[in-house]
Parts: structure tokens; C-alpha cells; sequence
């Protein structure tokens, strides 16, 4: 093995704030602690006279095949780079093979002896740097690209090992450790990459060095039996840096700076939810496709008007309006009359425009603030919304694209999806002549320079100044529709980002390093439509926790998924939910925008459901029950979906008992209801096996059989029909109760002899599914569906929490589950993709796995499926990746980006839900209950204020707040629970701690109980019960 270690210490500067330093190689990544560590020649700019890099050790020989080490100043052969030079930035990097591509055939590859080599164990190549390091917590990572071979092919690791340069061997038993996860582009961390030559980061796990010392950084060049390729690799850019815990950045950070709290906003969607209209004056209603299918609008003809009457009282600083409109309008706030001119001389039909403007103070005062909007001309003019509130739009979202946003520097446009403002150049004037009250057009914020006016597309060139403060982010976002773009910080010809979008794509990207104090310069180049573009300053730990419904704690990958939710929740609501309860597949111009997809309504209601948004389950539950799981023209595929049937029964028939059995409501869902009870009925009689067939290929089957048998359609027919029966029992028709049961318990029994597998079943991809496991579905030929398209694992899954999250009482059903369970598990931590399912893993699970893994109590189970629910989103890199965070799904079928989804973030939510343990369905007269489920290496949860229902001291169902805080350790378990009603009698489960435990001390604010462990699923519980209300109530378990 040649190697060689060379160290150089040499002065220079660059135009990066505090990236690479060109001339002498050195990379410092600055964070606002002392004593981050510095690497030799990062970038691979130096050589020695052998070729190597300098302060680089080069392994060779690694590679039977004789394609040699790796080598620096390598450059595309086949492949014209997609972003950058040669090198990353600048024209050298790290390149394996040095020259030509490299192929290997599965499975072919080997030492000689015979006998396969594992990929991931045995690199091709290496190369490391040992480096003198301070104690602490880091991560180190590179830049990557593919060149002259297959996208998905790559595979490439890091590691660490803690001391002088280990010796690399074939196995994991050196003492390096390497990163939990190889990194194969476009499959795993890498989020964004779409073609060969573009540069993405890629990182390790944080580590921790206990004592000052050498640690040597090792990268490798790996290849994977599972798929053969023609790949060659290209690394820069190398650097480590300090990584902070949540909690010490708080400590640190919080003092300079602060997330802004939710602002105000009061909201008019026309014809929709008109909830400030004081007068209609002459105004029509109609349809506006143009917005949003299912979406309304006000139409008014020339001397029509309306008014709006917003209570304006509690703002306290001038406000902004924001108005939706299309033709040439009048808008009058209060005394002054102000002209906007939307769309003026726009095609049929009008083209919608949104302006924001600043008020000043004096124009919102007293008691209200009246907004009246008429036609200015002889044309009639469309409304579609109104808002008025203490911070723009634009900017409100802006602060939701990364966590930790405490400011938006500057702004250009307004977050509308559309690039009209840019093409119709709309204008304001004031009137009467020479008032004292101006508008301000927003942005509010300060405005970047640029060479000429913003366009719809093309070249935008934008000059700012900057000061950066020590510790912050600074990212650059816009949002692109359609066509493809690209990103140039700094105005020298380097291209840093490159996209191609096939809807609206919001971009977010990492320029803190690129930036420098005093004037900067960036060029956006667009062949799509640009809809606007920002600036957005970041602040580690700055947003307060306290105000978040769902907190877990104890790990980097507990506060990452907490963060996510939080902003998944905000998305759904901003982006995909319309006030007449329609929840869109897509944020507007999206992958799948303007689509009435069943399943993602379906999947979407039950977490508005969970989680307690109560009005807007009931605007959801009300369309649903107009509209059904029958399909809609909207939808491409046409959509009719009986396994979104399911869900969507059982969650209308909790939307029932929610709103205290509303004659209203039921009056408008349970007619639908009971229509899919009959459907139910009917389909179960048409066939042999006593099955429900699913109307869908691709969530019950796929294009080649069609739609199966399917666990999914026949256990969800069986959960909806058990809700169903005691929905109808309480409405007084016994009949229907008596057989919707009896049939739901024949659904049961028909799925445990039919679709539990009497003998193994091997795949066609050589995938033996265990005796006595699920099997997916039956085709019509009776035989075992073993390629479905898509959801194998979370096929079925919802239904055995439709009963509450309580300890499994069927055992029969969940024992399947849990033998299931057991092959599921491996699948998802080796990323096996196609193993079972046609489509990727984010329609395997594991968010459905994590769920059934919780139910079934298995908690050694929990971590590596959460790990695996961060790798099919970007909370792997929740800070600095490339796609905005609006949605938290990022992989969809076939490898494409997919990052409003709305089926896999709502499914992102659901697993998370069942971890925080509220049982609030109150199923067979039980009283609230909490059931917390987490990992082992997880150390707490908080709640805060979760709306819930519970039955009071009369047994009467009402509605309470929710607030606990739950912290654990293998030894110790305190909950403490606070409501803001009266609820008796709340059952309250503790725990996980080991299986072997026996003896635990159990008290209730300081007085000790009689409770004593026992053991379900891999860990031992401590339940309890209590009478909860406004005083806190603190319940602990500790081991003697």
C-alpha cells in the first residue's frame, strides 16, 4: 500500500468569506466557536512532485481491477459540467477513477478466493488527513459529483477514526467509523441532484472528540453488490466543523437574536370564506379555476362594490394588505381611496395579480378597518382574497422555508405562484390629490439593486450589501416555474446552483460561505417563470420551543423531526388546505398541483383529525362528503380509491362524535357513510374469498393485474365498518349496526385465512416473504400479488390504530403484524428499494412501520425506522440543503424529487402523532389516555396545548388543552400533566425500561401507588391513573 502524509502551511485569501483560501489551500469552517479545525489543501489546489495532493494520504491498490488511486486535477471526459469549473470552485478536485469510467457486473467482484466482497466494507479506494483537534462535536463532509457513468451508482463513504491514521482493512473492525449510511447520489442524504456534473454536500454523523489530539478524516470510494454501474467519482471542498446541540445553541444564540412570533393576519377568501363581508353590494359569486380548482371568486360588474370590516384594534403598528385580483380596480381602506390597476390590458380571463403595500398607522385605527373594492372602468373585475395583518404574506412564508429564520433581508415579488406582478406591472396611485397617506409597496424589506426591471424570466442581476453576524446562515430562495435555472453568487461565471423544474420549485440555497462583507452580486438566470426571490437570515436555536405542539428530545434526530413537523404542519395549512375543505395534492403550480387525489385527502384528514384542528376537519369532512373517493376529472388517473374510502369512513364517523353528534353534520356526512357501508356490503359478496377488491392499481395492485384483493382495501373496509356500526348504533338504527359488525368481523376473519402466507413466498426478485407473515393482497387468479406498486408495508397498517393507541387486545391480528414487522425492519434500514414494492421507500413506510412498531410496543425497532423516515426527507440536512423545506417528503417513484406530496407529508406526521401516545377517541366509554412510545436513545417529549377530547366527570364528552412533558432514562420515567379542564380518571402508561426490570417506586405527586411493571412487545410499562385539570400533577417511576 503506498502512502504519503505531507503537511504545508502557506498564507492567501479568497473571495469567499470563510471558505476556501485558494492560494494556500487551507479551509476554515467558521461557526462561531474557538478552535474549529483546519484541514490541508481542501480543495485538492496543491500537488506534491509525485502528483499526489498535498497533506493527502492516498491508498492504493485497494482495487483488483487496476483502475488505479484517485488523483487531483482531474476534469470531465464525457460529461459537461452541470455546475461549477473543473473542480467545485475552482479547476482542481479529487477524481477515482483518474481517467476513464469505471464498470463492474453484481456480484462478480471479488479477492480471488470465490467469494463476493461486500462493497460497503471493502472502498476501492481511500485517501485521509490527520489533523491535531480539539475536544468537542463535529461533522465532516465534501462536495461530490458523478462524471462519464450512471447517476445512481455512486457510492461513497466518510469516516473517522480518533487517533493517528488506522489500518485500513476489509472489514469494520479498524476502529474507523464510518458513516452510518453510504452515500449513493440522488438515493440517500444527497437531496436535489438530477443530473451527472452537479455538486452536492455531503455529510457524516456528528462525532465527538473526548480529549486534544490527532484524528485522522478518511474518504472512500466504495461500489454496492446490489447494482451494477459505470460510474467515476469527483470530491472538494473537504471541510469539519463544530456541530451544536440544540440546547447549547439556544443558550448561546437566543440572546442575539429571537424567531418572530406568528403574526396577526385576518383573511377574506371570496366567495369561500367571507367571514368580514359586511356587504355583498351587487356582487356575484362564481367559479375560479383560474385560482384553484374548487375555488370561488367574486365577480363584480361596473358600479357593483363590496365591503369587508376587519377588527383592526389589537394591531398595534401599521399593517399590510395584501389583494388577490384581476382587472382594473379600485380599493378603498378606510377614508382613502387608492387605484390598483391589476392585470390592465391581460388576456381572457383576466390574469390574477397579487399587490402588497404597507399602511401607514394612521389609516388603521379605532374599533375597525373597512376595505371596499369596486371596478374602476367600464370592465368587470374578479375578487378572489383579501388580507390584512402585521407582516406581509411573502415574508410570513419566507420565515417557514428554513427553521431558526429571524429575518428576510430583502425581497423581490410576491409568493403567489405566478410571475404576473413582473408581466402586468401593476400600479398604485393615491387619491385625493396631495393626502398625506401614502401606500408602501411591498416588499417592506429593503430592495436589492438590479441592472433593469424584474422580468417574468430571463436574467436577473441583483447587487446588495451584507454584514454578516457571527453564527448566523444566510440562504438565497426564489421560487421557479417550470423551465430550468441557475444560481451565480458572486457575478464570476461559477454556476453554484442548477435546477430543472416541472412545476414551481422553491430553491433554497446555502450561500454563507459564498457571501462577503460590503457589496455582493447575484445573477439568476431563468428559462421558466419567476415568481420571486429572497433573502432569508438564519439564527441556530433561536425559535422557542415552548410554542411548538410536539417536542421530542434527546438526540439530533429528535429535534430535527420536532422541527419538521412543526413547518409540515404550517405548509399543509398555508399551501395545500383551502378554506372549503379541499386539501390539494400539491402547493399551487406543484407536481401534482389542481388534483382531487382520495388517498392524499384521505391520509390528510385523519392527522387534521390526530392532531385536533377541529374547524378545518369539519370544512375537510363536509367536502368529503359532497365529493367522496369516486375519482374527480381533476385527477389524471382518475383516482377512485376504496382504500382511500376507508380512512375517509372511519375519520367522517370520528368527525360525528367530535362535534357531539351536530344534527347538522350529520345531516351532511352521514348519508355518505352509510353509502360507503353499502358499498362495502356489496363487494364483499362478489367474490369467492370473502375479500374487498381495491378500485385502485396503484394503492391496491399494479398496471400489469390490476387492482387485488388487498389487505389495505380489506382490513380498512373492516375498521370503517366497525366505526360505522357505533355511529349507527348511537343514531338508533340497530339493524344496520348489528350487520355492518357482523360483516366487519367476517372482513376479519376472510383476512387471516386468506391473506396470512401458510407457506414462505418468494418474490420475483428473489425476496422470500416468511411463513405466517402479511401478504399484500390476492390477484383475481388467486395467487399471492408479490410486485404491487406501491405501500407493502403500510398496506393495512392504518387500521389497527382505529380503535385507539392503547396495548394491542387483538392479539391475533397484531401477532401478523408483528411477525411482519420483524422482515420490514432490515428492508428499511438497508434502503431496499424494489425488493418488494415498485415504488420507492417513501411508499413502503417506514412512516406506516413506525406506527406498527410502536403498537406493537417494539421499541428497538423505533430508531432505525425514524432514521429511515429522515433519510426520505431532507431533516437529514435540514439546514443548508438545496429543495425548501415545504413538505417533507423529497423522494418519490422512480428517484424524482417530490417535495409537495401531499399523501407523504401527511404520512410524515402520522408516525410522529403515535409516538407522542394521545388516545383521545374515547372508543367503548374509555376516558383519555397517554400511551407515549419512544426510542431508547430518546430521552423526552413535550406537548403543548394539543386541543383533545375526554369525557368530563359525568362521562360527557367534552373538549380540554393538553399539555405534558414526559423525560426518561433506562432507570427513571417523570410525567407532568397539566389540562385546562377537569378530566378523571386519565390513564397514563410509563416507560419504555428494559424488559428484565422488576422493581420500580411509582408516586403521584410525592405520594407513592401500587403499580408494578409488566412487559409488552421488548419493554416493560408502568401504568397509572390520575385526575388531571389546571394544577400540574406529576407522575414518576424511578428503580430503587
Amino acid at each position: 500500500m503506498n502512502s504519503m502524509l505531507l503537511r504545508t502551511t502557506v498564507s492567501g485569501s479568497s473571495r469567499t468569506g470563510v471558505a476556501i483560501l485558494a492560494n494556500a489551500g487551507v479551509i476554515m469552517a467558521i461557526c462561531g466557536c474557538a478552535g474549529t479545525p483546519i484541514l490541508v489543501n481542501p480543495g485538492f489546489e496543491q500537488a506534491a512532485a509525485d502528483g499526489t495532493p498535498v497533506g493527502w494520504t492516498i491508498l492504493t491498490r485497494l482495487d483488483p481491477h487496476g483502475y488505479g488511486p484517485p488523483k487531483f486535477d482531474q476534469r470531465f471526459d464525457a460529461v459537461i459540467p452541470a455546475q461549477g469549473r473543473n473542480g467545485h470552485r475552482s479547476d482542481h478536485c479529487l477524481a477515482f477513477p483518474p481517467e476513464r469510467a469505471w464498470k463492474c457486473p453484481v456480484f462478480t467482484h471479488g479477492n480471488g478466493d470465490g467469494k463476493g466482497i461486500n462493497g460497503k466494507v471493502l472502498g476501492k479506494a481511500a485517501a485521509c488527513q490527520t489533523i491535531d483537534m480539539l475536544p468537542g462535536r463535529y461533522r465532516f463532509s465534501a462536495m461530490l459529483r458523478t462524471a462519464d457513468g450512471h447517476l445512481y451508482s455512486a457510492a461513497f463513504s466518510l469516516g473517522v477514526n480518533i487517533g493517528m491514521p488506522a489500518a485500513y482493512a476489509t472489514d469494520e473492525s479498524t476502529g474507523i467509523t464510518w458513516s452510518r449510511h453510504d452515500l449513493a447520489m440522488a438515493r440517500d442524504t444527497l437531496r436535489g441532484v438530477r443530473e451527472r456534473g452537479e455538486w452536492c454536500r455531503y455529510g457524516s454523523e456528528p462525532f465527538i472528540v473526548h480529549r486534544a489530539g490527532p484524528v485522522t478524516l478518511w474518504i472512500r470510494f466504495n461500489y454496492v453488490n446490489e447494482n451494477q454501474f459505470l460510474t467515476r467519482w469527483q470530491v472538494d471542498d473537504v471541510m469539519v466543523e463544530r456541530v451544536r446541540t440544540e440546547q447549547q445553541q439556544t443558550v448561546s444564540e437566543r440572546e442575539k437574536c429571537q424567531a418572530p412570533a406568528p403574526p396577526l393576519r385576518m383573511q377574506v377568501f371570496a366567495g369561500d370564506q367571507d367571514t368580514y363581508l359586511i356587504d355583498a353590494g351587487g356582487s356575484e359569486i362564481v367559479d375560479a379555476p383560474e385560482i384553484r380548482v374548487f375555488r370561488k371568486a367574486r365577480e363584480l360588474k361596473p358600479g357593483t362594490r363590496v365591503t369587508y370590516k376587519f377588527p383592526t384594534q389589537r394591531m398595534a403598528r401599521p399593517s399590510v394588505i395584501l389583494v388577490l385580483a384581476s382587472g382594473p380596480a379600485r380599493v378603498r381602506v378606510s377614508n382613502s381611496v387608492f387605484d390598483l390597476a391589476f392585470n390592465a390590458g391581460g388576456s381572457e380571463p383576466k390574469r390574477p395579480v397579487i399587490c402588497e403595500w404597507m399602511l401607514p398607522g394612521p389609516l388603521v385605527g379605532g374599533e375597525a378597518t373597512k376595505v371596499t373594492f369596486e371596478p374602476r372602468g367600464q370592465e368587470p373585475v374578479r375578487l378572489y382574497e383579501i388580507e390584512l395583518g402585521t407582516t406581509a404574506r411573502t415574508v410570513h412564508r419566507l420565515f417557514h422555508v428554513e427553521v431558526d429564520a429571524v429575518a428576510v433581508p430583502w425581497v423581490i415579488g410576491s409568493w403567489d405562484a405566478s410571475s404576473a406582478e413582473f408581466a402586468e406591472k401593476a400600479v398604485w396611485e393615491v387619491a385625493p390629490s396631495g393626502s398625506a397617506n401614502h401606500l408602501s409597496p411591498l416588499p417592506v424589506s429593503s430592495r436589492p439593486m438590479m441592472r433593469s426591471a424584474p422580468t417574468p424570466s430571463g436574467r436577473w442581476e441583483l447587487q446588495f450589501m451584507h454584514k454578516p453576524v457571527r453564527g448566523h446562515r444566510y440562504y438565497l430562495v426564489h421560487g421557479l416555474i417550470g423551465g430550468t435555472s441557475s444560481l451565480d453568487v458572486g457575478g464570476d461565471g461559477i454556476v453554484d446552483w442548477k435546477s430543472e423544474n416541472k412545476g414551481e420549485e422553491i430553491v433554497e440555497f446555502d450561500a454563507t460561505d459564498l457571501l462577503v462583507p460590503g457589496m455582493n452580486t447575484v445573477i439568476i438566470e431563468a428559462t421558466g417563470q419567476y415568481d420571486f426571490a429572497a433573502m432569508l437570515k438564519v439564527c441556530p436555536g433561536s425559535t422557542d420551543v415552548s410554542r411548538l405542539q410536539l417536542v421530542f428530545e434527546g438526540d439530533e434526530l429528535a429535534e430535527r423531526l420536532t422541527r419538521v413537523a412543526d413547518n409540515t404542519w404550517f405548509w399543509l395549512r398555508e399551501l395545500h388546505y383551502e378554506p372549503n375543505g379541499f386539501v390539494d395534492a400539491s402547493i399551487p403550480k406543484g407536481k401534482w398541483y389542481g388534483q382531487f387525489w382520495p388517498v392524499d385527502i384521505a391520509f390528510a384528514l385523519r392527522e387534521w383529525v390526530g392532531w385536533g384542528r377541529h374547524d378545518e376537519s369539519v370544512k375537510i369532512s363536509r367536502f368529503m362528503a359532497e365529493y367522496g373517493w369516486h375519482g374527480h376529472p381533476s385527477n389524471r388517473s382518475g383516482g377512485v380509491d376504496n382504500t382511500a374510502g376507508n380512512i375517509l369512513a372511519t375519520q367522517l364517523c370520528e368527525i360525528i362524535r367530535r362535534c357531539n353528534h351536530d344534527p347538522k353534520v350529520v345531516e351532511a356526512i352521514w348519508k355518505t357513510i352509510s353509502a360507503y357501508a353499502a358499498e362495502v356490503t356489496a363487494k364483499a359478496g362478489e367474490n369467492p374469498y370473502g375479500l374487498i377488491r381495491g378500485t385502485n392499481w396503484e394503492n391496491a395492485g399494479n398496471r400489469e393485474h390490476g387492482p387485488c384483493y388487498a389487505l389495505s382495501t380489506t382490513l380498512g373496509a373492516a375498521a370503517g365498518l366497525r366505526k360505522a356500526a357505533g355511529l349507527a348504533e348511537r343514531l338508533g338504527d340497530a339493524a344496520a349496526a348489528k350487520g355492518w359488525r357482523e360483516l366487519a368481523a367476517d372482513l376479519r376473519a376472510a383476512t387471516l385465512k386468506h391473506l396470512v402466507l401458510q407457506q414462505d413466498h418468494k418474490c420475483p426478485t428473489g425476496f422470500v416473504l416468511p411463513k405466517g407473515t402479511w401478504a399484500y393482497g390476492l390477484r383475481t387468479d388467486g395467487k399471492i400479488e408479490d410486485r404491487p406498486l406501491a405501500g407493502y408495508f403500510w398496506a393495512g397498517g392504518a387500521p389497527i390504530e382505529v380503535d385507539g393507541l392503547m396495548p394491542a387486545t387483538d392479539r391475533e391480528l397484531y401477532d401478523v403484524y408483528d411477525r411482519t414487522l420483524k422482515i420490514a425492519v432490515p428492508l428499511m434500514e438497508r434502503r431496499a428499494h424494489g425488493v418488494v414494492s415498485g415504488y420507492s421507500d417513501s411508499y413502503d413506510g417506514p412512516d406506516a412501520l413506525i406506527a406498527t412498531a410502536a403498537l406493537c410496543d417494539r421499541i428497538s425497532s423505533l430508531q432505525s425506522l425514524l432514521e429511515g423516515l429522515a433519510r426520505d426527507t431532507d431533516v437529514v440536512e435540514d439546514r443548508g440543503t438545496e429543495i425548501a423545506e415545504l413538505s417533507r417528503w423529497a423522494n418519490g417513484a422512480g428517484g424524482w424529487a417530490e417535495d409537495t406530496n401531499l399523501v407523504c407529508a401527511a404520512g410524515f406526521l402520522y408516525p410522529l402523532r403515535v409516538l407522542a401516545g394521545i388516545d383521545d377517541l374515547l372508543t367503548d366509554g374509555r376516558q383519555l389516555s397517554l400511551f407515549p412510545r419512544l426510542p431508547w436513545k430518546w430521552t423526552g417529549l413535550r406537548v403543548n396545548s394539543w386541543p383533545v377530547r375526554c369525557r368530563d366527570s359525568n362521562g360527557r364528552e367534552t373538549w380540554t388543552h393538553l399539555t405534558y412533558r414526559l423525560q426518561r432514562s433506562d432507570r427513571f420515567c417523570r410525567m407532568q400533566i397539566r389540562t385546562t379542564g377537569s378530566v378523571p380518571g386519565l390513564n397514563i402508561r410509563l416507560g419504555p425500561f428494559q424488559p428484565t426490570q422488576k422493581d420500580l417506586t411509582v408516586m403521584v405527586n410525592g405520594k407513592a401507588v401500587d403499580a408494578k411493571p409488566h412487559v409488552s412487545g421488548d419493554a416493560a410499562w408502568i401504568t397509572v391513573q390520575i385526575d388531571a385539570g389546571p394544577a400540574l400533577v406529576i407522575v414518576e417511576a424511578t428503580k430503587p
